[in-house]
């Protein structure tokens, strides 16, 4: 047997809107000074429109964290944005309280903590503080619940820039976004989440030490120079061989490149809800949303595309083909602009189950075998579902080797589009469509 709750003694499941922020540096702050910095936050927090607004209303906790507090808004979502923002610009006038902050949507309780203090507690409070995390002094970092929102309004779609889906605390993955202006915020890329960044560096050659006696060190110095010696013999026999002949300059890989962006419309009862809207590339989408893929290229080649789907048996992928379909050419012609689906009505739906959809999108300067045999399957009978199960282990093994070396992305917010480039005549981007 197990402990029940009485149902009475459940406490009601909400959504909050939170807002976390703390003090970088606070820990090396002298103990007195720690106690100034926090309460000249708390001042300037309690000097914010929203904050004064959202408490007389009663729809706001504010809850100390040691290094910082995070504040808890009920119903309206854009209080922590425009709380943040306008903290972030009171705090010009004390540079030296450097905070980050972060802001999410989720579920919580409210309860009572042991000093009978209003508390709230839930995924949403670890997710806002994982968020906040994530960032640097001067950074407002959104979670895809809160940027989906922002980037529908015109005044801050565009400062809300996309910082990909990213591994946090205990291998949790958040799709983060970064919301930042010439006014407020940081626009530099978090130092966590940013890749490293090698350099080819010379390498010291180690001097003789110093305790080696003379006789030792004349012999290291004749050992070198019989080296150099063979090292310049053997190099005048190649060139002997091959009298005016210089090294061959490794060829270089050609280049391939596409872009794409994804446009998303809602729908609601069956009935497009809203005018549909353009993403640069890959954003948390709700279960109701529809989307279209449009790719284009500045070269010719063949384009195909695919939905990674759960296993239905053991050792036997799932794919299902997206493009192209059943007798329909895979090629695209240079600067030609493909939709997908192409038909005004037809949208790619989300299935039902919350989760996060593979798409693969492969482009290549000839045609692929497998992926060729693969469009047999694009006709309604299957509806896109490859049933071979050898081809699926085809298909599966053609991404798995060009997974290997995945192509340079950029994302140019400005023209809503994602950029994919490779070195190679064929190139394979992994799309993930986190939906719920």
């Amino acid at each position: 047997m197990g402990f029940v709750i009485p149902v009475e003694s459940q406490p009601e499941l909400e959504v909050a809107h939170l807002l976390f922020m703390d003090v970088v540096g606070y820990s090396l702050l002298p103990m007195d000074r720690q106690t100034q910095v926090i309460r000249q936050l708390q001042e300037l927090v309690s000097k914010t429109t929203e904050f004064q607004r959202t408490q007389a209303s009663g729809e706001l906790l504010s809850l100390p964290t040691g290094d910082g507090m995070s504040l808890v808004f009920f119903r309206d979502l854009m209080a922590p944005v425009q709380c943040a923002v306008e903290l972030c610009r009171a705090l010009r006038s004390v540079p030296e309280i450097k905070l980050r902050i972060g802001i999410h949507s989720g579920p919580v309780f409210r309860l009572a903590d042991i000093n009978a203090n209003r508390n709230v507690a839930g995924g949403g409070i670890n997710l806002a503080q994982r968020v906040m995390d994530s960032g640097d002094a001067g950074h407002i970092l959104l979670s895809g619940s809160v940027a989906e929102t922002l980037m529908q309004l015109s005044q801050w779609a565009p400062h809300v820039h996309d910082l990909g889906v990213q591994e946090v605390k205990h291998g949790v993955r958040i799709h983060l976004f970064n919301l930042c202006s010439d006014e407020f915020g940081n626009p530099e890329v978090p130092r966590k989440l940013a890749a490293p960044k090698t350099r080819l560096r010379q390498k010291a050659v180690n001097p003789i030490p110093a305790e080696l006696n003379m006789a030792a060190r004349k012999k290291l110095a004749v050992i070198g120079i019989l080296m150099v010696a063979a090292i310049l013999a053997a190099a005048g026999i190649f060139i002997g061989m091959n009298p005016g002949a210089s090294q061959p300059a490794t060829p270089s890989l050609p280049e391939r490149t596409f872009s794409y962006h994804i446009v998303v419309q809602r729908y609601r009862d069956g009935k497009p809800y809203r005018d549909s809207f353009v993403l640069p590339g890959e954003m948390i989408f709700q279960s109701d949303y529809r989307i279209r893929l449009v790719v284009t290229s500045p070269q010719a080649g063949q384009l195909y595309v695919l939905n990674e789907g759960p296993s239905s048996s053991p050792g036997v992928p799932s794919f299902n083909i997206l493009f192209p379909g059943s007798g329909k050419s895979a090629r695209l012609e240079a600067n030609r602009t493909i939709r997908i689906p192409a038909e005004e009505q037809h949208w790619i739906v989300f299935d039902e189950q919350e989760g996060v959809e593979q798409l693969w999108m492969v482009w290549s300067e000839e045609s692929v075998e497998a992926l060729e045999a693969a469009k047999a399957f694009g006709e309604s009978a299957h509806q896109g579902r490859i049933a071979d199960p050898s081809l699926l282990r085809s298909v599966q093994t053609f991404l798995n080797q060009h997974r290997a070396s995945p192509p340079s992305v950029l994302r140019d917010d400005k023209k809503a589009e994602t950029i994919v480039r490779g070195q190679s005549d064929v190139i394979v981007k992994q799309v993930n469509l986190e939906h719920h």
